[in-house]
């Protein structure tokens, strides 16, 4: 850490990434990994910063804007037989799909942080407890997506990456003291090969401030206009709250009755739909308002949906109190196994899979818990821990 650190190379044009790619390439040992999306800014979560080093290689900070896709895989072939180095890896792993980089090997410091019990898991304070470096903040919220970057935008990113391999190391050898090495393989391993989670059903009713609108019809108005917002953003590549931000959306449909979207039309003549993108699309909002008011009534949504899934514990006494039971006997037992583990409980067993289980297990011997479980994706470490606690815990209830 004391070494001199040579300057980051900037790799802004398949030339630049065709001479980079064989030095990468013939690099040993580790690769540190990490990209710069714009999140708030753009809709699509793509990569515009990849920030790459390996044991014995400068900085590389791929800009890969003006990248074409087959230099972009030659970067992802000469990088194939590597460990790749990321931390919170599932923050970063669409975004280098998306740019054509699939890693076949993966470390994440954030899960080896949690396995390990440290307190704090966020890349400053882990470098700063583990390793003694101290990183800038300041441009963790900036717009990725301008060009040109500033030179002080860069040293940020590159400082992402310079230290990771050296906390890769050092974690590495805590998990080789408290015999996790396995636990983490499997986690990365499930991260990896991990399908991505489906969308939101209704992803409209995650508004802002949905719950204070009380009529069905107004309800219709935020379906309609978020839909409208969500394409307009997805056309514009923006941040959906950069077209228009949510309390606009339902402070508008709070101006409809079950009978009339009257008021809401006459809204959308002042305050935020008067800005610039929404004025460009007005007659779009409008239409959308027009067809939340033509709805019948048996076709608005309604104003809240029934859950589906499990329900909160605070629940189960009085819909199933035999799972209540179940859960005040395994609940206190697990946190305290994880207390024992020196790891968050989550770590464990996720709260929701925990639920799920005790909600309705299939039977409460070892094999038919842990079957159940491996259903539920919980990987075998993690079975192998907790279902001997579960099993015998319930069959004594």
């Amino acid at each position: 850490m004391t070494q001199e650190r040579a300057q980051p190379l900037l790799i802004s044009t398949d030339q630049m990434m065709n001479q980079i790619v064989p030095v990468l390439a013939s690099s040993h040992g580790l690769l540190a990994v990490d990209t710069e999306r714009a999140s708030g800014f753009r809709y699509f979560q793509r990569a515009y910063l990849i920030q790459l080093k390996t044991t014995d290689s400068p900085v590389v900070l791929v800009d890969p804007v003006e990248i074409g896709d087959e230099a972009l895989a030659g970067l992802d072939e000469a990088l194939a037989d590597k460990e790749w180095i990321l931390h919170a890896a599932t923050q970063d792993l669409p975004a280098l799909r998306l740019a054509g980089l699939f890693p076949r090997r993966l470390f994440d410091t954030e899960v080896c942080a949690r396995l390990l019990g440290h307190a704090k898991v966020g890349l400053g304070p882990l470098l700063e407890e583990v390793v003694g470096v101290s990183l800038a903040k300041e441009h963790a919220n900036s717009d990725w997506s301008a060009r040109p970057l500033p030179k002080e935008w860069l040293t940020y990113a590159a400082d992402d990456v310079e230290y990771l391999i050296e906390l890769a190391q050092c974690l590495k050898k805590e998990l080789v003291d408290q015999g996790k090495q396995d636990w983490a393989s499997q986690e990365f391993d499930y991260i990896l090969h991990h399908e991505p989670l489906e969308p939101k059903q209704d992803p409209w009713r995650s508004t802002t401030d949905i719950h204070t609108v009380r009529t069905r019809r107004g309800m219709a108005v935020v379906q309609q206009l978020w839909t409208v917002r969500d394409r307009i953003a997805q056309d514009m590549d923006l941040a959906p709250h950069r077209v228009v931000n949510d309390r606009a959306i339902t402070a508008l449909a709070l101006r409809a009755t079950e009978t009339s979207v009257a008021g809401v039309l006459e809204g959308l003549k002042y305050g935020d739909w008067r800005h610039r993108i929404c004025k460009e699309h007005i007659g779009e909002f409008r239409a959308a308002v027009v067809a939340a008011g033509a709805l019948p009534l048996d076709g608005l949504p309604p104003i809240r949906v029934r859950h589906l899934g499990v329900p909160a514990p605070g629940l189960w006494p009085r819909k199933n109190p035999e799972a209540a039971t179940r859960w005040e006997i395994v609940r206190p037992a697990i946190k305290s196994l994880a207390e024992t583990l020196n790891l968050p409980v989550e770590n464990l067993i996720a709260p929701k899979t925990l639920r799920t289980l005790l909600w309705e297990p299939r039977g409460t011997d070892p094999a038919s818990l842990n079957a159940q479980l491996a259903e539920l994706e919980v990987r075998p470490w993690q079975r192998g821990l907790v279902v001997p606690v579960i099993s015998e815990l319930l069959s004594q209830t």
